[in-house]
């Protein structure tokens, strides 16, 4: 069921989005454009040229452990993909700034100088403008609000994020229970395994945070996590989590339960608890079926192609689909380099020399399986482990920026070119949804030929793409239909789409604004909204608390033990108000606030 939400959608950046042609015009281009789907080894491959030194990028990331990451992301927002890179200890963090196609290296926005592993820009509080997200070796994990204007200030410990030192390598961001506000899950590896977990930081929607890993079945115990994925492996709009474990501690898969606010360990059932040194992990769809797939990096023992059944479970096929690698693999993902509609896939290693498997390029054959032929990538022959995908040039194809250690400086491959092929790059936009649309799929036909996106908040091995979507487009002329799907549940749809333009999507836009929500989302929302609107303080207390609600409530508090006896009762006071503790004797209680059939628990601790 849904439940439909009035708003003013914003049109701008719209113009072309929808073009309807003569039909029989648009039945003769379908014909012509078959030949191009039989015949894909017909097509011109593409060349990928490193252009770091020409583009002034000298970034090292020097002598960390396991290599640093590389977020792809437009922080400053006009318009042209930036680059974000981590560095070793006693080096900050590298801003490089596109300017219509051209990198500049500005002065770096935080004093961070911690041995940074991933970088991630991302709106946490839906305000319009990206806020950053950082995670270090032996080091606190950094979370700055920008202010505007790429202000950026610390926010850790009053946003409630942890202020103990970890080693913490891969993080990612989703929208756990999709009620508008991206939460943080970052995973811990310490050297000794049995003390390692992962936290989820549940975001309250007022730029504080509450650590519910344990409680939704997240924190994953006692292995060694190199980086967590976000993705929806069965269709049902929530999002489960994969992470690569290294090791041989078995790769983890966690189904989310939907309204049950917690996640169930499928590992072992789904086929996907993989026992190998896991690094980096792609997600994407490489056979167009519609289902999301994984691709794992590994040791030379070979890397891991697990395509979904469509059932709930996943099949191995990187041998049969020659993509096993066998090299120490980092990075990777899944991109349509050739934009000619089907997902290839680029790989990381970390080997030195012309004589060793250091990195490879897999065209994707269109028949569900790749090949290897000319790419470029003259010199690909480093110790490379972070990399992430973008657009620099906006020339409609994708560009990867690799980050290498030791003596060897970063790398952007620029892609030169698609002999022609089609695109499209589409931005969104969330309303009710995260202002990022993180979580959101786009589905795209084009004469036939089917595809998906999903908007993703980390990726790769300390990665971070770009957060336009692209699709290759091919030779065909038109693209007949394009649905957005939002965490929401609210579908948007477009038709004859004209390729090679960006497009800027708002949630509600193909609905004049009446964005239809599910049913099981809005009692979520309204109780997220009283969680974020009562503050109890001090917790712990001794003679007294203070309670602040804002906003209106016809409710009373009370206080229980933990075997369920009512000891006090009070009615709510908007506003703030101090309420007595006499009588009390030390423990630990439950506070509940009450408004007709509706509660809300908070424990709380009493002083001697």
């Amino acid at each position: 069921m849904l439940t439909r939400i009035n708003y003013v959608p914003k049109v701008a950046g719209l113009v072309g989005l929808v073009k309807w042609t003569n039909h029989l015009f648009f039945y003769f281009l379908i014909s012509c454009s078959v030949l191009h789907i039989s015949l894909p080894q017909l097509v011109a491959q593409t060349v990928f040229i490193d252009k770091a030194d020409q583009q002034g990028i000298d970034h090292y990331y020097g002598q960390g452990v396991a290599g640093g990451g590389v977020s792809f992301v437009d922080f400053d927002q006009d318009g042209w993909d930036d680059l974000t890179m981590a560095s070793q200890e006693g080096n900050t963090v590298a801003f490089y700034r596109n300017i219509n196609g051209v990198f500049t290296l500005i002065t770096p926005l935080v004093s961070n100088l911690d041995e940074v592993k991933q970088v991630l820009w991302i709106d946490i509080d839906n305000d319009g403008d990206k806020d950053l997200f950082l995670t270090s070796i032996n080091a606190v994990n950094r979370l700055y609000e920008n202010l505007g204007n790429l202000q950026l200030k610390d926010i850790t410990e009053e946003a409630g994020l942890s202020m103990e030192s970890t080693d913490s390598y891969g993080a990612c961001m989703a929208d756990i229970d999709r009620d508008g506000w991206l939460d943080i899950y970052v995973t811990e590896r310490s050297l000794s395994f049995s003390s390692n977990r992962n936290y989820l930081y549940r975001n309250l929607g007022n730029n504080t945070f509450e650590e519910v890993a344990e409680e939704w079945g997240l924190d994953d115990p006692g292995k060694a996590p190199f980086f967590p994925a976000f993705f929806d492996m069965n269709n049902d709009n929530w999002p489960d989590v994969y992470i690569a474990q290294d090791k041989s501690q078995g790769n983890t898969l966690l189904l989310h339960r939907g309204t049950e606010n917690s996640f169930a360990d499928i590992s072992v059932a789904a086929s996907a608890n993989l026992i190998m040194n896991a690094m980096g992990i792609a997600i994407g769809d490489y056979n167009c079926d519609g289902w999301q797939d994984l691709y794992i990096s590994n040791t030379p023992h070979g890397n891991a192609l697990l395509a979904n059944d469509q059932m709930g479970g996943f099949l191995e096929q990187a041998e049969a689909t020659g993509t096993t690698f066998n090299g120490t693999a980092w990075g990777t993902h899944f991109l349509d380099a050739d934009n000619d509609g089907f997902e290839d896939l680029y790989v990381s290693g970390m080997a030195v020399g012309t004589d060793v498997v250091s990195s490879a390029f897999y065209y994707n054959d269109q028949q569900g399986s790749f090949y290897v032929d000319e790419a470029g990538f003259v010199g690909d022959t480093v110790s490379s482990f972070g990399n992430a995908i973008g657009d620099y040039n906006n020339d409609g194809n994708l560009d990867i920026l690799v980050v290498n250690t030791n003596v060897f400086p970063a790398q952007l491959w620029s892609n030169e070119g698609s002999n022609g092929q089609g695109w499209l790059k589409i931005k969104l936009e969330g309303v009710i949804s995260n202002r990022e649309g993180i979580g959101a799929r786009v589905d795209l036909y084009s004469e036939e030929h089917y595809q998906i996106r999903s908007q993703h908040g980390g990726m790769g091995y300390l990665g971070q793409n770009s957060a336009l979507l692209h699709f290759g487009i091919g030779e065909r002329l038109l693209i007949d239909s394009l649905t957005v799907t939002w965490p929401t549940g609210h579908v948007d749809r477009f038709y004859e789409v004209v390729p090679n333009q960006l497009i800027d999507i708002q949630e509600g836009t193909s609905t004049d604004g009446e964005i239809m929500v599910d049913n099981a989302l809005i009692s979520n929302a309204e109780n997220r909204e009283v969680e974020r609107n009562w503050k109890v303080y001090p917790n712990p207390a001794q003679n007294n608390i203070f309670v602040q609600y804002k906003g209106e409530m016809d409710g009373q508090l009370m206080i229980y033990t933990l075997a369920g006896q009512q000891l006090q009762s009070w009615r709510l006071t908007t506003g703030q108000a101090e309420y007595p503790l006499a009588g009390l004797l030390a423990g630990t209680y439950i506070l509940q606030l009450r408004e007709g059939e509706r509660t809300w628990n908070r424990k709380l601790v009493v002083l001697p």
